[in-house]
């Protein structure tokens, strides 16, 4: 089948309703009454976690519509996610991949999930994202999701190559998504880019429709081609990551206090052009 043919047999997922989940309504600290308490009371407003102050956390979906607007343009999306284990990371790219998938935002998805012996995304399973150009491999029809997993204990799919297939598929006009759960494995041990391909979605996806998710426990020695080109989600961190943004002048220091005090499936975003709207996000139950 053509890359023309493909395109024009793209059928767009119909929206699917969803009950909203209600925001968690966060207690406001009680206020002093006289003049006296007031400096004990201004102690206590600053020892409390800044998450405490902050408006009562909105569903994920006003999160994701945003990140997501250049993609309604068919341009691509560059999104690095950030958290350590337990705090929802995953959780949270596979419910932005839901809302991708439910408005009909991409026609192809590669998912790079080696983390586990078990899947962590739905999607049918490959071994190398070369085989959607096989007849036994190629999408039936799009939308399509592959995941890429282990063939054995001694197999790890190509990261280098699922960004390649990304590339041509977004040069073909397929608008194709690159989900990296482990973005170390893109990277070498310093920091740098391992994976030229992944390095030039960062830089030129945008004008390709090819975009790319990637997750990372730490912020830590990640490429500034990815984090100055992408949005950042962060979930939560432990010490080292958060005093690593707070040092390095990422984020702000009420920033930090949230970062820091965020529950399981919490996260706020920073846009790739813009400041934190202010706002914190929650990621529903997906049991």
């Amino acid at each position: 089948m053509s890359a023309k043919t493909k395109a024009k047999a793209v059928s767009r997922l119909p929206k699917r309703s969803r009950a909203k989940k209600s925001p968690v309504q966060v207690a406001p600290a009680p206020k002093s009454r006289t003049e006296a308490a007031r400096p004990r009371a201004k102690v206590a407003a600053e020892a409390t976690p800044a998450v405490r102050r902050v408006r009562s956390p909105r569903p994920a979906r006003d999160a994701w519509k945003k990140i997501t607007d250049p993609l309604r343009g068919r341009k691509g999306i560059r999104v690095l996610f950030y958290g350590i284990t337990g705090k929802g990371k995953t959780h949270g790219i596979a419910d932005l991949l839901d809302y991708v998938l439910d408005e009909g935002l991409a026609e192809l998805v590669l998912i790079h999930d080696v983390k586990l012996p078990e899947v962590q995304y739905s999607g049918a399973v490959i071994h190398e994202a070369t085989a959607i150009y096989t007849p036994e491999g190629a999408p039936d029809a799009y939308p399509a999701v592959r995941v890429l997993r282990k063939r054995d204990l001694d197999h790890m799919p190509s990261v280098e190559t699922g960004a390649r297939v990304t590339l041509e598929s977004g040069y073909k006009d397929i608008t194709t998504i690159f989900v990296i759960d482990e973005f170390q494995r893109a990277l070498t041990d310093g920091g740098k880019f391992e994976s030229q391909s992944t390095r030039r979605i960062f830089c030129e996806g945008l004008g390709m429709h090819a975009s790319v998710i990637a997750g990372k426990q730490l912020p830590q020695y990640t490429p500034t081609e990815a984090t100055a080109q992408s949005t950042v989600v962060y979930f939560g961190l432990n010490s080292e990551g958060a005093n690593f943004l707070l040092d390095e002048k990422k984020v702000s220091k009420e920033m930090w206090e949230i970062i820091t005090a965020l529950t399981v499936t919490q996260f706020l975003v920073v846009p790739q052009e813009g400041d934190w709207d202010g706002e914190v996000y929650e990621v529903p139950n997906r049991a």
